[in-house]
């Protein structure tokens, strides 16, 4: 019976593996046959790097005193 349930979810995680590539070859050819995706050679690494505002720590007070399940049910809603 285990057997069963194991063959079960490795042909769930393969068919979403496979979908994923497919859904990702799709949109990077209609993307790229739109002119929507950006030239490689223009792209820049910005030098600031990460930065710490005052949304930053609003961010972490609400994580102290909600929680992460509150954050979560704040996005749902």
């Amino acid at each position: 019976m285990a057997h069963i349930f194991v063959m079960e979810w490795a042909a769930i995680l393969r068919d979403l593996v496979v979908g994923l590539l497919i859904a990702g070859a799709i949109a990077t050819f209609v993307f790229g046959g739109l002119g929507l995706m950006p030239d490689q050679a223009d792209a820049t690494i910005p030098e600031e790097g990460i930065t710490w505002t005052y949304t930053t720590w609003l961010n972490i007070v609400f994580l102290l005193r909600h929680g992460p399940d509150e954050a979560t049910h704040a996005r749902e809603h």
